[in-house]
């Protein structure tokens, strides 16, 4: 027998035990030897099982048997899938019987179902209740974060404390509680969490409609950065009717944008000297000296060029 032969045959004689009336069985050969027991938990049938490699393994008093097999609503859900050689049937490409599962199938698609079902509607119909707590500072940072940047990071992402465990699993198979309170009780877990975030968003929101955030030119700069899927790219000061140039990364320039009364140092660029002679030429000042008036900021922009095209041209006035 092949070991792809054995696995469905120990699959096999797992499903036969699950809808017998015995308590206990062993099966195995070529030195694996598989024994289970089984008990009902609610509506669920646990298979607790262990293996060793002589027949009488099962009678020692330091084995611990733990459950490797849940059976419900007629599908046998498979836990320790080392026992039954999962690398087997995946190497071969081929399914498991009608009627079993890989419980750990069944757990991605839960949380696929909570994820892009049940939490959006959730998210959707959440009523905050911390939207007054910010200040206006914090607003316009946020704000602009929103326009400027790529938003919030966590913006819509169920929380990973959220996920269904096996523990829910359990639970729902054994009938003690259905998927959608299951679905609730995870979400619950960071409910402060999406009040915050919530909170934030609508916070933030309310902020960008009642005042005005952002430049023009900074909006077209934001925008051409997140389009463009470059490294660094090659940006032009003007500074004093002057104008020279250097390579920077797009998301330091993001960082500058974002940040509104911030400015550029020699050290954000790619190359510390050309960065320097590019300060020199246009009579700009590096951070922490001179003149606010002589500091490089993102206005002071006239154009960014990648693989020698303009992803972004200051309109002059």
């Amino acid at each position: 027998m092949t070991g792809l032969e054995r696995a469905y045959d120990n699959i096999n004689k797992l499903v036969e035990f699950c809808n017998s009336k015995e308590t206990n069985t062993t099966f195995g050969e070529n030195g694996k030897i598989i024994h289970l027991i089984k008990d009902t938990v609610g509506k669920a049938t646990y298979i607790y099982g262990e293996y060793g490699f002589d027949k009488d393994f099962f009678v020692h008093l330091d084995k611990k048997f733990e459950v490797v097999a849940i059976a419900a609503d007629n599908v046998v859900y498979i836990v320790d899938t080392y026992m039954f050689s999962d690398y087997e049937i995946t190497r071969s490409g081929k399914e498991l019987p009608d009627g079993v599962r890989w419980l750990g199938d069944y757990y991605n698609e839960l949380n696929e179902k909570l994820t892009n079902e049940f939490f959006p509607r959730y998210y959707e119909n959440l009523v905050p209740t911390g939207v007054d707590s910010y200040e206006d500072s914090r607003l316009e940072e946020l704000a602009r974060i929103e326009l400027l940047g790529n938003g919030e990071p966590h913006k819509g992402q169920l929380d990973r404390d959220s996920k269904v465990t096996e523990y829910d699993i359990a639970k729902l198979l054994a009938g003690f509680e259905n998927e959608q309170e299951i679905f609730a009780e995870c979400v619950n877990r960071s409910a402060g969490i999406y009040n915050s975030r919530k909170s934030r968003e609508v916070a933030t929101a309310r902020y960008i409609a009642e005042h005005d955030v952002v430049k023009d030119y900074e909006l077209r700069i934001a925008e051409a950065i997140r389009n463009t899927e470059a490294k660094n790219v090659v940006v032009w000061f003007e500074k004093h009717n002057k104008q020279s140039s250097a390579k920077i990364s797009p998301q330091n320039i993001q960082r500058v944008l974002i940040r509104k009364f911030d400015y550029f140092s020699t050290y954000v660029f790619m190359n510390g000297e050309e960065a320097k002679r590019m300060f020199f030429e246009i009579g700009a000042t590096d951070r922490g000296w001179g003149e606010n008036q002589n500091r490089l900021t993102t206005k002071d922009i006239v154009k960014i060029m990648y693989r020698g095209k303009a992803i972004y041209q200051r309109e002059e006035a």
